[in-house]
């Protein structure tokens, strides 16, 4: 026997089928992008007057700092607007903003170390932006672990929002204390510290990278979704079957 499925099931699966062709057009685009950044970055960006070659690898290390922490703050807002109204949209938008921040996090302080070993002599020091970005990938990597306990989300998201602080130190931590780490070169009281030639591909960079996190995003939200949708069918079928035992006991 054929079962024919409900409009509302069918309409379902045509807005998922939408979002996963939108997501792998983001995703191909982004691997277009990376390509044409890749060839402008070494054969066209010029070397950096006292590291050569070496500054090269800014145009990973800068992007993925500035995704992560853009997307922290989409989490930690998301985060204060389930707290607010219990929408669980908006903590599927938090979980998916915390693994993309992890994931940028990660990134960042991986071409850093390198960067840092070539440029510094060290793969590791205390400085006041190390220091901050670490502390951010711990609260991302704290508040994915909380999701693991009962009523998870909410203390996910409270930690997010408190996590939230963070973000002008990591900012400005290179101005308000002494640092190995040179200060912003873009964003800066003295005005652009960064010719034009290494300014655009940087941009197109970052541009390339917030595609891919994009197109990402929209399979992990989706995902979520999809599991929190199981998971409040689980618990209601659970609950309709203990009243119906609990029901039939009594007779």
């Amino acid at each position: 026997m054929i079962l024919l499925q409900s409009p509302y099931s069918l309409y379902k699966k045509y807005i998922a089928c939408r979002y996963r062709i939108l997501a792998a057009s983001l995703l191909v685009s982004a691997l277009i992008c990376y390509i044409i950044s890749f060839m402008w970055v070494f054969f066209y960006a010029p070397d950096d007057a006292t590291q050569g070659s070496l500054v090269k690898i800014m145009y990973i290390h800068v992007p993925s700092a500035w995704v992560a922490m853009l997307s922290y703050v989409v989490m930690g807002i998301a985060a204060i607007i389930f707290l607010s109204y219990k929408n669980p949209f908006f903590d599927a938008i938090a979980y998916t903003a915390n693994i993309v921040s992890w994931h940028a996090t990660s990134t960042a302080i991986i071409t850093g170390s390198i960067w840092g070993k070539a440029a510094w002599g060290t793969w590791w020091a205390w400085d006041a932006r190390l220091t901050s970005m670490l502390m951010q990938w711990m609260m991302l990597l704290i508040c994915m672990m909380l999701r693991q306990g009962r009523r998870g989300n909410q203390t996910s998201c409270i930690f997010a929002v408190v996590g939230l602080i963070n973000i002008p130190i990591i900012k400005f931590s290179v101005n308000a204390w002494a640092t190995l780490h040179q200060p912003s070169s873009i964003m800066s009281k003295n005005g652009m510290a960064i010719d034009s030639s290494m300014l655009y591909p940087l941009l197109f960079s970052f541009f390339s990278m917030i595609i891919f996190y994009k197109g990402s995003s929209i399979l992990i939200l989706q995902r979520r979704l999809e599991f929190m949708q199981r998971s409040n069918r689980q618990n209601y079928s659970g609950q309709n079957y203990r009243a119906s035992s609990g029901g039939g006991s009594r007779i």
